[in-house]
């Protein structure tokens, strides 16, 4: 079978010589012959019936490629058969062709309405039945091509859907990974990993941010450096892993001491620097008093005891405060006066807070160059030994001696005890 009506694809799909199938039902053995001869020459294989029961029985056993149907047979005739076979077959599922005697256009119209592909008379020109029967056999064929061609596409968009919404789906699940560990990273760069506060680089950066508005609304904000005060003794006593909870304790306790606009971070150690925003520059109290109060809410917080592992541990505070813009314009300088004011409360006692004063500065950078020379002075050979006689008031004998240590600097000359001893303690 051959024609030129078709697109290549279908013509190569009807070309390619799949085995046809027709059904030949009639009630005269000699046209089902000579019908079966004719096709069989054309090479397709052909199936009788002899009657309208057989031929249902035909069809549903082995359904054919078409069905060339009698309509004048005893018992059920064509018409009946015809009727049968649609409620099950569409027209392109399973032609039928009605060989008939009947001249009646009106006969014909109703068979055509009732589901008929086409027909041919009686007696069968046997090239025109050839020529309506390839026809159909093509033109179902050429259904089959499209139908198989519509679901194979079908299943490749139904392939290519899911692989898009596999894609997408993981796509999706590497982006969330990416966001997580970007998420990490920058907590990891920005917050302290013990005590979840902000870390020292985040720290700066708010202290930043609130100083561009201190400056445009002329506030006040306060920069506090916090130390807890014999933490190195708690570390070496109960271990590090106390000496951890004791920072995250005190971490919770500052942070119940401050406000949602402030910041609480630990620099490093026991080490904490509080950022205290100023968000009322209408008030009529000193920005000092406001900071006293907060200093003596952390002390009192922390004359509480702390019980880690089942031990109770007493530690204080050691708070130095500075306040912008009279102890310092940026955040460098209010930071290294807080630390400078921080390092009076220590010498001042432990366990209370100290606001910058510009002679503390001199005193921190004395104090700066004194460690810095201590480090050296033994290898120098700096100290010396001085006796101071012990007398017995009775005898005026010298009964023993006191040794007293004394440093000679080459830089700083002759330091006193009171200045080097605390120092050298640290």
């Amino acid at each position: 079978m051959n024609s030129n009506y078709f697109e290549p694809e279908i013509q190569e799909y009807i070309s390619a010589e799949k085995p046809l199938h027709v059904l030949v039902v009639d009630d005269s053995q000699t046209i089902r012959h000579a019908i079966r001869d004719r096709l069989k020459l054309g090479g397709i294989s052909v199936t009788e019936a002899s009657d309208g029961k057989e031929a249902l029985k035909c069809v549903y056993d082995k359904l054919p490629d078409l069905v060339l149907l009698d309509v004048v047979m005893p018992g059920m005739d064509g018409i009946a058969v015809l009727t049968a076979l649609r409620s099950s077959f569409s027209k392109l599922q399973l032609p039928i062709i009605l060989v008939t005697s009947r001249k009646s256009t009106r006969e014909l119209v109703d068979a055509m309405d009732k589901g008929a592909n086409d027909y041919v008379t009686k007696p069968v020109d046997f090239e025109i039945l050839w020529a309506r029967l390839t026809n159909q056999l093509m033109q179902k064929q050429a259904s089959e091509y499209l139908c198989n061609a519509r679901q194979t596409l079908e299943e490749e968009v139904r392939q290519r859907t899911q692989e898009l919404h596999d894609s997408n789906r993981t796509l999706k699940q590497k982006i969330k990974e990416k966001l997580l560990i970007e998420d990490k990273l920058q907590r990891q760069a920005n917050y302290d990993s013990l005590t979840g506060l902000p870390n020292r680089s985040l720290a700066k950066d708010r202290l930043g941010r609130v100083l561009v508005k201190a400056r445009r609304q002329n506030l006040h904000p306060g920069v506090v450096f916090l130390d807890l005060d014999n933490f190195k003794f708690v570390n070496d006593t109960l271990g590090h892993a106390a000496g951890d909870e004791l920072l995250k304790e005190a971490a919770i306790r500052l942070i119940a001491c401050t406000r949602e606009s402030d910041t609480v971070a630990r620099l490093g150690g026991d080490e904490f620097l509080l950022i205290l925003d100023d968000i009322d520059n209408t008030s009529l109290n000193p920005r000092e008093l406001d900071l006293k109060r907060i200093g003596e809410r952390i002390i009192e917080q922390f004359a509480k005891p702390f019980f880690i592992e089942g031990q109770e541990i007493n530690i204080s505070p050691s708070i130095g405060f500075a306040i912008y813009p009279k102890d310092g314009e940026d955040d460098a300088s209010l930071m290294r006066h807080a630390d400078a004011a921080m390092y009076r409360s220590k010498n001042d006692g432990k366990n209370t807070f100290c606001f910058y004063s510009p002679e503390m500065t001199a005193k921190a950078q004395m104090r700066m160059k004194v460690e810095a020379q201590l480090r050296h002075a033994l290898e120098k050979e700096e100290f010396s030994l001085v006796y101071q006689p012990i007398v017995e008031a009775v005898s005026g004998r010298i009964i023993k001696a006191e040794v007293l240590l004394r440093w000679n600097n080459e830089e700083l000359g002759m330091i006193t005890p009171d200045v080097f001893i605390p120092v050298a303690e640290e």
